[in-house]
């Protein structure tokens, strides 16, 4: 004693025996081309990035040793000038 009328047929969509589409349909070739060629645009950006940042460090550490420079040049003239106020020199 079988109800049929509850039975649900289930089929796989677009399997209908004929030839399959590929599931991102068919222009995936024509999409994976624009995938690479934005990923080529990705890797020059970032190249120029990193060569941006080599740049950088080296004109930090130019600019740091100008800036330490200055600083012991400020601190030895300070100390002279509170030395000779003091009568020390």
């Amino acid at each position: 004693m079988s109800n049929d009328s509850n039975v649900v047929q289930m089929r796989g969509k677009g399997n209908t025996g004929g030839s399959r589409t590929p599931p991102g349909g068919g222009d995936m070739e024509a999409r994976v081309a624009k995938l690479e060629s934005h990923i080529e645009y990705i890797r020059r950006d970032l190249d120029v990035i990193a060569e941006d940042l080599r740049e950088h460090r080296k004109e930090t550490r130019s600019d740091f040793r100008v800036l330490f420079g200055a600083l012991i040049t400020t601190a030895l003239g300070l100390a002279a000038l509170m030395a000779k106020g003091f009568g020390w020199i």
